[in-house]
């Protein structure tokens, strides 16, 4: 039993360490920039959803009008067909019930997402709301996404916060991202 929890102490450890480093290199980045860079969607951003009170904040520069898609990207081993099985019994499975209801929608991970849009002398909250329920919504060759929601969002500066609102030790193990980012086959807005 003590070996299996220093185990996993190590392991997360690890974790803590590998972000620590990321944003201290991430830090160094931005300061070697004297201007400002603000990203443009498609956006992917390590998100430690395990924990409850994390969260991610990022600044967004929308280009074009159109339906933006928030989601968590779970990652598993492609090499590993156990690990797969295990992050997409997490994730669910695609289908609705006649009432719409998902049919599995796996592990839930409680949410709190907040879109700001930023003008230049004042903000103002477009969307702020717990999200307690994600669908799956696609997949790749080592990745299963969770789409938290889909937003129509106008050319501008944003900020965008997902916070966890509830330990998630089912994910552990899990390399879990943000993702932002848009249909690509869908056309723009008017």
């Amino acid at each position: 039993m003590r070996a299996s929890v220093n185990a996993y102490e190590n392991r997360l450890n690890r974790l803590v360490l590998m972000l620590v480093l990321l944003l201290f290199a991430l830090s160094a980045l931005v300061a070697c920039n004297s201007e400002k860079q603000i990203p443009a969607p498609p956006l992917i951003l390590p998100f430690f959803v395990q924990q409850a009170g994390n969260k991610v904040e990022t600044e967004l520069q929308v280009q074009e009008h159109r339906p933006y898609i928030i989601y968590l990207r779970l990652g598993f081993n492609e090499n590993n067909p156990k690990d797969r099985e295990r992050v997409r019994k997490v994730v669910g499975d695609y289908g609705r019930d006649a009432d719409g209801k998902l049919l599995n929608p796996g592990v839930s991970v409680p949410l709190r997402l907040k879109i700001v849009i930023i003008y230049a002398s004042s903000n103002k909250t477009l969307l702020e709301r717990d999200v307690l329920e994600e669908e799956m919504w696609a997949y790749g060759a080592d990745n299963f996404k969770k789409k938290i929601v889909t937003v129509s969002l106008k050319p501008g500066h944003y900020r965008i916060s997902v916070e966890t609102l509830k330990d998630m030790p089912e994910l552990i193990g899990t390399a879990v991202e943000l993702g932002i980012g848009y249909d690509h086959k869908a056309s723009a807005l008017p």
